[in-house]
């Protein structure tokens, strides 16, 4: 179940986002093991009244005792028989009260476990913008699918791609200058860190590769934003943008087309590190 849920749609963080529901929740042993804990809190909690009536029977019994033998009326083994009565039976309601305490924690926790086998509500992580819905409301889904793909503005970067030549005049924390194409819009970064062979060294995905016809020898930059984000949620906070980075104001470097120069971590909102 799908709450309503669009593409571009802003999301506030813990914001309800979809249900998923297991028709064939449960299985033998969580339903037995549910059922057992509720039979041990029912025989308990009827133990406990039980050995209250008694608790309250040994303390009458021991005061009366007690006041029996200021006048030498009874023995002192009879009063001391009562005393013991009494003493145990408060250990025994101590004791049952702490097993109670277990198994009604024990008992609230695999509650929890079949009813998130039943059911289980999503919400988002993160204050953001929808980029995808990659499932349909009804459609099944296993462990591990990704259902909905979420832009953090928390987390936006830009990866920029210069020639090998130039990487010498490239310093990580270097201010740089960043022009978004078609736009007047210009916005300061800075230079996190600098990657050489991109296209040629697998670095296991951390940042996308530029199409094929740019990948020789080239140096990736990953830039942080300095200046506030200028694309807003309707635009999906600029990501998928090209843009021009220009190191500083008197000498440009080369700069390459991308297909998603502005990048964003899709799956939990969070840049890469």
């Amino acid at each position: 179940y799908l709450n309503g849920v669009e593409v571009g749609m802003p999301l506030e963080k813990g914001q309800f986002v979809f249900k998923v529901v297991n028709p064939r929740y449960g299985n033998e042993n969580s339903n037995n093991l549910y059922i057992s804990l509720r039979t041990m809190k029912r025989e308990l909690e009827e133990r406990l009244d039980e050995e209250k009536i008694k608790l309250i029977q040994y303390k009458r019994d021991y005061d009366r005792f007690s006041r029996l033998l200021l006048s030498d009326s009874v023995a002192k083994r009879d009063v001391e028989e009562y005393e013991i009565k009494y003493k145990i039976s408060r250990a025994r309601i101590r004791d049952i009260k702490r097993r109670l305490k277990d198994v009604k924690e024990a008992l609230s926790a695999m509650k929890k476990q079949l009813e998130l086998q039943y059911r289980s509500e999503v919400s988002s992580p993160v204050k953001g913008v929808v980029w995808a819905l990659l499932k349909k409301e009804g459609e099944h889904i296993n462990k591990g699918d990704e259902i909905i793909q979420v832009v953090n503005p928390d987390a936006i970067w830009i990866d920029a791609f210069f020639k090998e030549e130039d990487a010498s005049q490239l310093k990580v924390g270097e201010d740089v200058s960043i022009k978004v194409l078609g736009t007047r819009r210009i916005f300061r970064g800075e230079i996190e860190f600098i990657r050489g062979g991109v296209g040629r060294v697998d670095y296991a995905a951390a940042i996308e590769s530029p199409p094929s016809v740019l990948t020789r020898r080239l140096t990736g930059v990953r830039i942080r934003l300095l200046d506030e984000n200028p694309f807003n949620e309707n635009e999906f906070f600029g990501v998928g943008r090209s843009v021009v980075v220009l190191v500083n104001r008197s000498s440009p470097f080369n700069w390459m087309w991308l297909r998603d120069l502005f990048r964003y971590n899709r799956s939990s909102g969070e840049g890469v590190n």
